[in-house]
């Protein structure tokens, strides 16, 4: 902010007169708020969020007039009468930034702010990288209880106190983070927050993990979890697919993917719905098509309807003429394939 710009005593004392959900730190979807100025997260009709669970649209914040930051959140009623909120964030831009929120679940009530009631101002950090635009970030799970709803949340918004940091791309160098993510141990990362959930493969050996995390990856588990009164799930896969699949939830990345067959790793994104890992996929494939191989690809591209994988080896087989020579080719049976592969090759189609 410019030196014109500066909030003056006058300024700052006008603010703190408007209600809180208007003042300029507040984050809630009634008005804009600058990054850099945030203090708090406001959510309208928390009562009723965590009373019928879903996914909600809370609020963003601003740069210079450009969306930054939104948070949602996930509501989840468990056995217990326990109410989970899961807060989330959408970062729009590709970088660095931390947020500072709230550590405790425990609440408050203010009489100068009857309307409102109040996580605890104590914060915890926690920072994450964007390698793309719109990338999805979990920040933390609230444990709250169902005589909230008819007592300390009736009819009121929740007020979250929360802190901003943002660093641009090139704060850090990319490569070196990129190496340091690769190498953390997945075991080490679920044990730094309590699991709650474990998956069982075919060999019986247990993965200890956590439900909101499963929850926000795959749909498929989400509708198994929400569906169970169990804390642990048994899947007639190897040991191996399960590391795979808890090796990329947490850490968004599959450490040396390139030595594991494609369609272990295609036959794992479509068993748990995990849309987001097919473009990595694909990328890989793409790296891998030869002479040997590019009829197995097609077929590949083929069976898992991969649009990318598709055009670049159809384009392999056409500047590659020599794949027709391969015993692959000369054993093909597949008629709609070989029909595509000619139409491409010589109609250009």
């Amino acid at each position: 902010m410019e030196d014109s710009e500066m909030a003056t005593p006058e300024d700052t004392m006008l603010d703190s007169k408007k209600p809180l959900k208007f003042q300029k730190a507040t984050i809630s979807c009634i008005q804009e708020c600058e990054t850099s100025d945030a203090e708090r997260l406001c959510i309208f009709d928390i009562g009723y969020k965590l009373e019928y669970s879903d996914e909600y649209d809370v609020a963003g914040t601003f740069t210079n007039k450009k969306p930054e930051l939104w948070f949602y959140i996930m509501t989840e009623i468990c056995p217990s009468d326990n109410l989970l909120l899961n807060l989330f964030v959408c970062h729009r831009n590709v970088g660095f930034f931390s947020v500072g929120i709230s550590k405790s679940s425990q609440l408050k009530t203010e009489p100068k702010h009857e309307d409102y009631v109040f996580l605890h101002d104590d914060l915890i950090w926690k920072s994450f990288k964007s390698s793309k635009p719109d990338q999805c970030h979990f920040i933390k799970t609230f444990n709250f209880y169902k005589t909230d709803l008819e007592g300390v949340f009736n009819n009121k918004a929740l007020i979250i106190p929360i802190k901003l940091k943002v660093t641009p791309t090139f704060g850090l160098n990319i490569t070196i983070v990129e190496k340091v993510q690769a190498k953390h141990n997945i075991g080490n990362i679920i044990k730094q927050q309590q699991s709650d959930f474990t998956l069982e493969s075919a060999s019986h050996k247990k993965f200890p993990t956590h439900k909101i995390m499963l929850c926000t990856h795959s749909p498929v588990l989400r509708d198994l979890i929400k569906s169970s009164s169990t804390d642990s799930m048994f899947f007639d896969i190897k040991d191996e697919i399960i590391e795979l699949f808890l090796e990329y939830i947490y850490s968004g990345n599959i450490q040396d993917i390139n030595k594991y067959e494609s369609e272990v790793l295609l036959e794992l994104a479509e068993k748990f719905k995990l849309n987001n890992l097919y473009p990595l996929i694909e990328t890989t494939i793409r790296k891998k098509v030869c002479i040997e191989n590019a009829l197995d690809i097609a077929k590949l591209s083929q069976k898992y309807q991969l649009k990318e994988v598709e055009k670049s080896v159809f384009k392999f087989f056409k500047e590659n003429p020599e794949v027709l020579e391969t015993d692959a080719w000369k054993n093909l049976n597949d008629i709609v394939l070989t029909k595509k592969l000619f139409e491409h090759i010589y109609f250009d189609k």
